[in-house]
């Protein structure tokens, strides 16, 4: 006997006993402990990406906002407006990205156990992100 919690990541069966597989699916259980790293993980990688790019995102949106006019560092954007709105909604969509992984993360912390929803989120906001990429990159083309 254990004294951590093992979980099925695939049905979410749980148990104490020191099993290598779930005895309902068959897939490997993971320790409560090792699920509350990666959140830990999960944490810290979407802090970075949100307050990186909010930086970045308060620093350039009003050149990005002002195509062609000329801020008092001598900078300026030379693309359409277009393209700055494009620009800052993949900032955006990063941020987005940022966000649901904090969630995701602060969940598994608190209780050592995956969320599918949270998952799930995770994965629409890496599609969004993968698609408003997308749609930036051709906008620049």
């Amino acid at each position: 006997m254990t004294n951590d919690l093992l979980t099925c990541q695939g049905c979410g069966y749980q148990t104490h006993d020191a099993l290598s597989h779930c005895p309902r699916c068959q897939r490997p259980l993971m320790p409560a402990r090792h699920i509350r790293r990666l959140g830990w993980v999960l944490v810290v990688i979407g802090l970075f990406l949100m307050v990186l790019m909010g930086t970045i995102t308060f620093y350039l949106a009003p050149s990005l906002l002002q195509p062609g006019f000329q801020r008092a560092g001598g900078s300026r954007f030379t693309g359409t407006a277009q393209q700055g709105i494009s620009a800052l909604m993949l900032f955006g969509a990063v941020m987005l990205f940022g966000f649901t992984a904090l969630i995701n993360g602060i969940w598994q912390i608190r209780t050592g156990r995956r969320n599918p929803w949270l998952l799930y989120a995770v994965a629409a906001a890496g599609l969004i992100l993968l698609g408003t990429f997308w749609s930036v990159y051709t906008s620049f083309g």
